[in-house]
């Protein structure tokens, strides 16, 4: 009795959470006109920013603590994986 109990408290969370997304869905649409493609490419790009920027600050903070060549050697291996 509890565990459905609990079920159906987690099944009343889920709709609300995906009432939430499907209104936030509708007005994004409203004020964006691009395609699922363009979206995509959109979230790409900003992976590759975000760790471009992750790389330079692992960069600076070796270049902060060690010598240049040692943080070099180290931010190409970090990169190479």
């Amino acid at each position: 009795m509890k565990a459905r109990e609990r079920l159906l408290r987690r099944m009343a969370t889920i709709k609300a959470n995906l009432a939430v997304i499907q209104k936030a869905g509708a007005v994004i649409k409203q004020h964006c006109s691009a395609t699922p493609d363009e979206v995509q490419a959109a979230i790409r790009a900003y992976k590759k920013k975000l760790k471009d920027a992750e790389s330079l600050v692992l960069g600076m903070e070796y270049l902060r603590e060690m010598s240049i060549k040692e943080a070099k050697a180290k931010l190409r291996r970090l990169l190479s994986v």
